[in-house]
């Protein structure tokens, strides 16, 4: 299940989205060490009413932000500043109007402690959220950039509601985090830093076809993971949830996933619940939907196709219609009649719905 939801920050010096940077050499010739200010524009998108965005302020609004500055260079072993933003430092603009997100504007002075020079800069918003993996700042600015790059946030509760005001977040400014700051005048840059979420917000909108009725009972959901690295990676190259490169192992041993069973939903036509990121690779090849969730057989419940570790709901609840429409293993033998009514149960692996080559296979 890849991070569906997905949040832009922007800071007039700041970020964008990829987590390791660039080999490419983009260096300006600027006198290092030289105080200096910029201004920061900071934007998250506005919430959408569908399944991979979120649909209310609190899952967009920045309520504090850390700004962790590299030095280019060999100076990468810890970050040579780290500066930390309140919601008091942030400005909601009054031109919000936009249907794609929200600007915050921010200034940072010469007596914050800033010096010109090359930089990489990773930002953090949201670190006193712990509902879905929380973090110390104080770790974070002793660790280098690789070390951040690769840090592990671990979920210590297995709340799937939001019971917070904001959530995690993080990014980097530009395509590869590469920033420079001249020796005078205020910085005030063009390129965003684009926050991400560290969340999925997973919204499910249940409807029948016409002569057919589903009173939804209850929904569980499967192998929520408890772990999750802080900044967006790329690849999905690795088995069972493995990351490329030196990224290493996530998720994959028993203990990092848990199961949130049998919440209830009478009188509901559909639930929303957050998760942390869960990418994992198929077992075998799924050519259509009803692949994806395919048996090994009627004695071996295990699933054939999707991992073992991938995250699923299953939806129970009442089922009155034709018998036409149901599955054939969902028919017991002794039925004979065209109309049914009795309790049925629905299973969907979170991930890629869509009907493009690949798009079955990716949990």
């Amino acid at each position: 299940m890849k991070k569906f939801a997905k949040l832009y920050a922007s800071l007039a010096a700041i970020v964008a989205a990829s987590l390791l940077y660039s080999c490419e050499e983009r260096v300006e010739t600027v006198q290092e060490g030289i105080p200096t200010s910029l201004t920061i524009r900071i934007s998250t998108p506005a919430p959408a009413e569908i399944s991979t965005r979120a649909t209310d302020l609190q899952e967009t609004k920045v309520s504090e932000i850390a700004l962790f500055f590299y030095r280019d260079g060999n100076y990468l072993d810890k970050p040579k500043k780290v500066i930390r933003l309140s919601q008091s430092n942030l400005v909601l603009s009054d031109n919000n109007t936009s249907s794609t997100n929200y600007i915050y504007t921010a200034n940072i002075p010469e007596d914050a402690g800033l010096t010109s020079g090359n930089y990489f800069l990773y930002a953090v918003a949201n670190y006193n959220s712990s509902t879905f993996g929380d973090v110390e700042l104080s770790k974070l600015e002793k660790l280098s950039l690789a070390q951040l790059q690769n840090f592990l946030i671990t979920k210590s509760n297995e709340d799937i509601q939001m019971i917070e005001e904001s959530l995690l977040m993080s990014g980097m400014y530009g395509s590869d985090g590469r920033i420079t700051l001249k020796e005078s005048g205020n910085n005030n840059f063009k390129d965003n830093i684009h926050l991400r979420r560290i969340t999925a917000k997973i919204i499910f909108n249940l409807t029948a076809e016409s002569g057919i009725s589903f009173q939804p009972k209850t929904y569980s959901v499967y192998n929520c993971a408890k772990r999750c690295t802080l900044f967006e990676r790329s690849g999905w190259t690795g088995a069972k949830g493995s990351f490329p490169g030196s990224l290493g192992s996530v998720a994959t041993a028993d203990s990092d996933f848990s199961d949130k069973l049998n919440v209830d939903m009478s009188g509901e036509t559909g639930m929303s619940f957050y998760l942390l990121e869960n990418v994992q690779n198929a077992k075998n090849t799924a050519t259509t939907q009803k692949d994806r969730e395919k048996h090994v057989s009627a004695s071996d419940q295990s699933f054939l196709n999707a991992p073992e570790n991938g995250t699923y709901v299953v939806i129970k609840g009442i089922y009155n219609g034709p018998i036409s429409a149901l599955a054939s293993d969902e028919i017991s033998s002794e039925v004979s009649s065209t109309q049914v009514s009795g309790e049925v149960s629905y299973t969907i692996h979170l991930g890629d719905f869509s009907t493009t080559a690949g798009g079955y296979d990716n949990y």
